[in-house]
């Protein structure tokens, strides 16, 4: 269920590694004050790499994607690629909505940073929806659900960062600031 980026070895779930450490999580939810975080990002742009520099070099973008995801997870998070250009950062014991935006905020400078590659400067965007859940009551499809959906409010920010604090049928999508 793990899966290993070819720089610095760091290790990130695959898609059902990260599934299962979400189902772990929301399993927990309720048990203390702090929060759930699911942290959903969409590369903006990465198409592009693969159609102009090649899928060899779209991998080794990911996999800089994902080191550089897996530097802002802290002890107990988990940070997986859910297929694609899609990756998701599980974080548990989250205060409040302002410490899930910076760490959205915190992700989305490290992502957007210029990837060099064999000479090759290579800058892709990211769209980043986060959602949070306090209260036993979603299932992690549910929450998944709501991340996925905030990342398309994202895709019309400035900021390209949108939260969903709230459950499914009262989705409450607000962009950061």
């Amino acid at each position: 269920n793990w899966w290993q980026t070819e720089t610095g070895g760091i290790m990130i779930a695959n898609r059902a590694g990260i599934l299962a450490a979400l189902e772990r999580a929301v399993a927990r939810v309720g048990r203390s004050d702090a929060a759930l975080l699911v942290a959903f990002l969409d590369l903006d742009g990465f198409k592009a790499v693969n159609d102009t520099r090649g899928h060899r070099r779209g991998d080794e973008v990911l996999c800089q994607v994902a080191a550089r995801l897996a530097t802002h997870a802290r002890a107990g998070d988990v940070a997986g690629r859910l297929g694609g250009d899609e990756f998701v950062l599980v974080a548990e014991h989250i205060p409040n909505q302002e410490i899930a935006l910076e760490l959205g905020r915190r992700i989305a400078v490290a992502v957007r940073e210029p990837i060099v590659l064999g000479g090759d400067r290579i800058t892709v965007g990211v769209s980043i929806g986060l959602a949070l859940a306090s209260t036993a009551g979603e299932t992690a499809a549910q929450l998944l659900h709501r991340a996925d959906r905030a990342v398309y409010a994202a895709k019309r920010t400035d900021s390209g960062i949108a939260v969903s604090a709230g459950p499914l049928h009262a989705l409450g999508v607000r962009a950061a600031t």
